[in-house]
């Protein structure tokens, strides 16, 4: 999450995504942000990153990306971009799924705490692997807007 946010990255109407995630990190899948276009994460905020293989995780993540790549390229389609409908309904999942591990409690880099001091944002899909690529694969069709 630091990377990206150093990278100051400028979404659609030139907000910065320190910005848009200054109260809250917010991702689809820990793959796509909202108001940003075109832009794939890789192991990102609210996927399961850390807490399970990390060449796994980064190998289906870059198929993914792959594949919607290869749909917009087939269909004509010039940019894709979560739903905030999707966007919203991904961060309620990540909060039904957050305390599964004793490390949601403490504070730790894992839910910023060595930033805020506290006990704060679950970073990590918690409910592992399996459930992940189950939700990323029922939501997509819906989650996914093309143009």
């Amino acid at each position: 999450t630091g990377e990206i946010k150093r990278m100051e990255v400028a979404g659609k109407n030139g907000i910065k995504i320190n910005d848009n995630w200054k109260k809250q990190i917010e991702t689809y899948g820990g793959l796509h942000v909202n108001g940003f276009p075109n832009m794939f994460i890789t192991v990102g905020p609210q996927s399961p990153s850390v807490l399970g293989n990390m060449i796994f995780n980064g190998e289906a993540h870059i198929k993914k990306i792959a594949e919607i790549i290869e749909y917009m390229k087939i269909n004509g389609y010039e940019t894709v971009e979560n739903t905030k409908e999707a966007e919203e309904e991904w961060m309620k999942l990540c909060e039904q799924v957050s305390g599964t591990f004793e490390m949601s409690n403490a504070r730790n880099w894992y839910n910023k705490g060595n930033i805020t001091r506290t006990v704060g944002q679950s970073m990590p899909f918690e409910g592992g692997n399996f459930l992940y690529i189950e939700e990323m694969l029922k939501r997509s069709p819906k989650a996914l807007k093309f143009s």
